[in-house]
């Protein structure tokens, strides 16, 4: 039996050695206003006031490439499949750049004043981005080519969030006027869904495309049913204003962060919260989910990205 003992101290020990996986991400030096995944789930781009977006390795912990801009970066997301990185800044130029090897590729260039932010097709054939104060627009681009395909008007206040439908011609945006517009892109006309009082920061589809979230000023979460445009439940109101909101990969559930710094996790199709978890000193400003639908990453004002394990 001492021996036995020995052993048994001798393997507890050595479980604690082990590295722990990291609980943050740091390198920026500015608030992080975006975060997002590749398809792949190994890396992760985040955009910051600090002029730049990083390209991280998750399983190092660590950024291997920096994006430089000469203005605060609002958006940046890797294409479908992840040879590229986009981003958005506030001279209003947007960036493509090769994933590989930090290079820029091209600069799309349009809009006036700042870009907040953008999305790609799920082919990757097509960029929107999103206007800001001096150009109220959403444009969207030949990923190829950098050519201007059209341009969409109908917000009347700055354009801060985009989203694609998974599966059909249709994009999200979200905007300081209050309303959220589903655009069919092939027709170039839009659905206005108004339900919000306050400035939409950010609009995601649910994976299978039949809702859609958006996260407003105003401190709600609203969950619209896609093909009526109906608002089927309003998440709050919370504490303070809601900046960020995205679906798990796997649709199981819808994640939120906002000014009161904390992360809430609510279950779907109920939507019944299941986790509200504090996470910083400073507002989320953006979140991910990993692809084990429980791994979450929040871009906060204290320049860092927090990683909150799974339950």
């Amino acid at each position: 039996m001492p021996l036995l003992g020995f052993f048994v101290a001798i393997h507890c020990l050595v479980v604690r050695l082990d590295p722990p996986p990291p609980l943050t991400l740091k390198g920026h030096t500015d608030n992080v206003y975006a975060v997002a995944l590749s398809r792949d789930g190994k890396q992760l781009v985040s955009a910051s006031g600090d002029n730049t977006a990083l390209i991280w390795d998750l399983a190092k912990g660590a950024a291997r490439a920096t994006l430089t801009h000469a203005a605060p970066v609002y958006d940046a997301r890797f294409s479908p499949d992840g040879r590229f990185v986009a981003s958005c800044d506030g001279d209003g130029r947007v960036v493509l750049w090769a994933a590989a090897t930090g290079q820029k590729v091209r600069t799309f260039i349009g809009h006036k004043g700042a870009v907040y932010g953008l999305a790609f097709s799920p082919d990757g054939a097509t960029l929107a981005t999103a206007g800001g104060e001096d150009d109220p627009t959403v444009r969207l681009w030949t990923v190829a080519t950098g050519q201007s395909l059209a341009v969409l008007e109908g917000h009347t206040k700055p354009v801060y969030g985009l989203d694609f439908h998974p599966t059909k011609p249709i994009l999200a945006s979200a905007s300081s006027d209050q309303s959220v517009r589903l655009w069919d892109v092939t027709a170039k006309t839009a659905r206005v869904l108004k339900g919000h009082t306050s400035h939409v920061y950010r609009c995601t589809f649910s994976p299978d495309g039949k809702q859609l979230a958006s996260a407003g000023n105003d401190k709600t979460v609203h969950v619209w049913d896609v093909a009526t445009g109906a608002a089927v439940k309003v998440l709050g109101p919370l504490k303070d204003p809601v900046y960020a909101a995205t679906y798990a990969p796997d649709g199981a559930t819808l994640v939120a962060g906002g000014d009161d710094r904390t992360v809430r996790v609510w279950s779907v199709p109920g939507y019944e919260l299941r986790r509200a978890v504090r996470v910083a000193r400073e507002p989320v400003f953006a979140v991910a989910v990993a692809a084990d639908g429980k791994t979450v990453y929040a871009g906060c004002g204290d320049h860092v990205i927090h990683v909150i394990a799974g339950e």
